[in-house]
């Protein structure tokens, strides 16, 4: 009896919703890095026995996710939905977490939400008609009829009401209160209050209207939005935080030219982050800007994971052989970029041997624009023999 009662607890713990409670909104999550699923649940380990052996599980089950999901997004959705045998489930505590009043109890779940919300926001949205359920309980007075109310909990749901009223949730022998959404509903992943992945952040009031209009285009996700032209807009780098963030779950943008704007190694950080979960981009163009080493380098360290990119032009900013090597070492195990423009820079013979180097190994870039440069006939001749 226990154990069916915590197979269905997931569709049917609305009594434990704080309906009539204005929660604070959640903050910082969304500023963690996203890490592998055994890393993002390692600060909430102790609350659960043989999480870990769930996680492979998970793992094990998501080796060919759909949706442009990462296995480790893939599985931090499956993990959600697992019954853990002799304690708790990781919903359970998780939504206990989002609905508790003292929100210091999230902090340990930070790099989990992260991941998970960025699962969530990958995947299509849709229309439709949703059924939750509830064993026991008289909830009509706490929902009356005609109210629109927020689940601070992540929610499970049914299309299906013969689901609800099948023998392993309510039966049909005897009457049960049912609660339904008897309304269309949007069925978009989220969780009520946070800050959500494709949200724009708070620095959204200091936006020019330019910026926010772009903001807007981009979190559309129109269709026939493939190609974004801003060049020349004086984009700050809050603009520039707003547009990566959108980036983060747009699914239909291939070409982004946002050259010769005042975006400095801070955007550069912001757009980085973006290429790190963004499946359609295929040319980016942020030339003539104000990026320095350390907005290269974050770039860079984007590249080694994303799949997307063809063409990237950085030429005319700031940087050094600093980022020219570490521009080179995501060379190394970047498989998909076939244009580097980093012409104009501030980059010596040293930079240059460093991307020679990974030019050896390197086996699908076609084009590379090093001119402009501080770059010697050393540093020419072993790009050349590349």
């Amino acid at each position: 009896m226990a154990q069916a009662n915590l197979n269905t607890s997931r569709f049917t713990d609305i009594p434990g919703e704080p309906v009539y409670k204005s929660l604070i909104p959640i903050k910082g999550y969304n500023d963690k890095p996203i890490v592998s699923l055994t890393e993002a649940v390692k600060s909430v380990e102790h609350l659960f026995e043989d999480l870990q052996d769930y996680v492979k599980l998970s793992l094990q089950n998501c080796k060919k996710p759909a949706e442009g999901l990462t296995q480790n997004e893939a599985a931090s959705i499956q993990l959600y939905t697992i019954e853990f045998d002799g304690g708790p489930s990781l919903y359970q505590e998780l939504n206990d977490a989002l609905r508790a009043e003292k929100r210091e109890n999230l902090k340990p779940w930070f790099s989990y939400l992260k991941l998970f919300l960025t699962a969530l926001y990958k995947l299509p949205s849709k229309t439709d008609t949703v059924f939750r359920g509830v064993k026991h309980v008289d909830l009509s007075d706490k929902y009356p009829t005609g109210f629109k109310f927020a689940w601070w909990g992540v929610s499970s749901c049914t299309t299906r009401i013969d689901v609800l009223k099948s023998e392993k949730f309510f039966g049909t022998s005897s009457p049960k209160p049912l609660v339904s959404s008897s309304s269309p509903a949007k069925l978009q992943p989220a969780v009520q209050q946070l800050q959500k992945p494709n949200s724009v952040p708070p620095y959204k009031q200091n936006l020019s209207q330019k910026e926010n209009e772009i903001v807007e285009k981009l979190r559309s996700n129109d269709q026939t939005l493939t190609t974004l032209k801003i060049a020349g807009n004086d984009i700050s780098d809050e603009g520039t935080k707003a547009i990566a963030e959108a980036l983060k779950t747009n699914q239909t943008l291939e070409t982004l030219d946002m050259r010769n704007n005042n975006i400095s190694s801070e955007g550069a950080k912001a757009i980085a982050e973006a290429l790190k979960t963004n499946r359609t981009l295929e040319t980016l163009n942020i030339w003539t800007n104000n990026i320095s080493d350390e907005g290269a380098k974050a770039i860079a360290e984007a590249l080694k994971t994303n799949q997307t990119l063809k063409t990237l032009d950085i030429g005319y900013n700031n940087i050094s052989d600093e980022g020219a090597k570490a521009i080179a070492e995501a060379l190394k195990t970047n498989r998909t970029l076939e244009t580097l423009n980093i012409w104009s820079n501030n980059i010596s013979s040293e930079g240059a041997k460093a991307i020679a180097e990974a030019l050896k190994t390197n086996q699908t870039l076609k084009t590379l624009d090093i001119g402009y440069n501080n770059i010697s006939d050393e540093g020419a001749k072993a790009i050349a023999e590349a």
